[in-house]
């Protein structure tokens, strides 16, 4: 799934006579600059939500850069996917027996801002059934990873429907 942007160092090409194309290049003629993800911005928005649905941590943790950070929702204290994101889908394991997220809408802004508005239909484990919508916003790096997620919804309106209040 990721392809690599390389340099040939141009010195030693233009310095050896002998290299009649890029065939001939030797490995240590190579400088790899930088893994680069084939996903587009609403590719990787697509595969947050798909993630995020199939409550599979290591996938979702994934897609995030070193260092990322959601706020989900805003309000709501930082959480950090790289080293959290087993906690966070137990959590969400131990409550929800299914959870649907549909992106309605993603809207790509250059290469690194993305917003998705999304619905999320949740079956708690004593069968009961909430609903919420949403605005996510997502920053992403150079190579496509997700650096900052912010959602905007109201997480305690869907925990009281899932108490059946």
């Amino acid at each position: 799934m990721f392809g690599y942007v390389i340099r040939i160092l141009y010195q030693d090409f233009v310095s050896n006579p002998s290299l009649e194309n890029l065939s001939q290049v030797e490995p240590s003629m190579v400088e790899c600059l930088f893994p680069m993800n084939v996903l587009t911005p609403t590719q990787v928005v697509a595969a947050y939500f798909d993630r995020m649905q199939a409550m599979n941590p290591a996938q979702w943790q994934a897609l995030f850069a070193t260092g990322g950070v959601s706020y989900d929702p805003i309000g709501n204290p930082p959480s950090y996917p790289e080293t959290e994101a087993e906690k966070f889908f137990a959590m969400l394991g131990a409550a929800i027996e299914q959870m649907e997220v549909v992106p309605e809408a993603i809207f790509p802004v250059g290469q690194y801002h993305v917003a998705a508005k999304w619905t999320m239909r949740v079956v708690s484990k004593q069968g009961r059934q909430g609903e919420a919508e949403g605005i996510t916003t997502f920053v992403l790096d150079d190579v496509g990873k997700i650096k900052t997620v912010s959602s905007y919804w109201d997480d305690k309106a869907l925990m009281a429907q899932l108490r059946g209040g």
